[in-house]
């Protein structure tokens, strides 16, 4: 999201600590309670990024990711510049194993598995995710959504991390998704694979073609 106005607005968003933003996530997982859905077992990750003049915020819940793609300028053998591209993570993805988020719940009195077995004789298996403890739900894989209303009770929260980061010209594009791409590609080849696609501004280009693309 680009906004104009760049100087008040932003100012806005830095008094009281993003309070704008932080209430905008908690007004969304409260009318997912009034909304036809069944939101016991589901919600969503949500991640967002507002360009205001050469700053960049970014804020999420859950495990959907941006990254922000820019150029890096080397000297060759010959003192000639080379550009390559390196990229700045932007969001923090929301893991049930990561120690803040695993503590938060198990005061809340979940627990933090990749599997859970009764029996606890089976082997683990798959992504951690957070149960009810003695139970065998709800077994969500990430540590804050919006909706999940069962695993809202033993500590998935709906509140979000907030960052900020300086852009400049060596800037060039943000790539955002869901773990479905994250989970199966690293940053640096899904910025490989990207790259030409996106230098010709022809992001549909590659969403078309991108199973066509070989991942080394």
């Amino acid at each position: 999201i680009e906004i104009d106005n760049s100087g008040k607005i932003y100012q806005k968003l830095l008094h009281n600590n993003y309070e704008i933003i932080r209430n905008f996530y908690k007004k969304v997982n409260d009318e997912l309670y009034n909304t036809k859905f069944d939101i016991h077992f589901s919600g969503s990750t949500c991640v967002l990024v507002f360009k205001i003049g050469q700053k960049l915020i970014c804020s999420n819940v859950g495990d959907s990711r941006a990254i922000l793609v820019k150029n890096k300028i080397t000297l060759n053998k010959s003192n000639l510049h080379d550009i390559e591209y390196d990229y700045v993570q932007l969001s923090y993805d929301h893991k049930p194993n990561n120690k803040e988020e695993r503590e938060r719940i198990e005061k809340s009195g979940g627990e933090v598995a990749q599997e859970y077995f009764i029996d606890k004789q089976d082997e683990p298996a798959g992504p951690f995710r957070v149960w009810n403890k003695g139970c065998n739900y709800p077994g969500i894989a990430i540590s804050r959504s919006l909706g999940d209303k069962i695993a809202e009770l033993i500590g998935v929260i709906s509140e979000p991390d907030i960052l900020e980061f300086d852009i400049d010209n060596n800037c060039k594009y943000i790539i955002m998704g869901s773990d479905g791409l994250f989970d199966h590609l690293c940053n640096d080849d899904i910025m490989r694979i990207a790259g030409p696609f996106l230098k010709e501004n022809n992001p549909d280009e590659f969403l078309k073609h991108k199973s066509k693309i070989t991942v080394y």
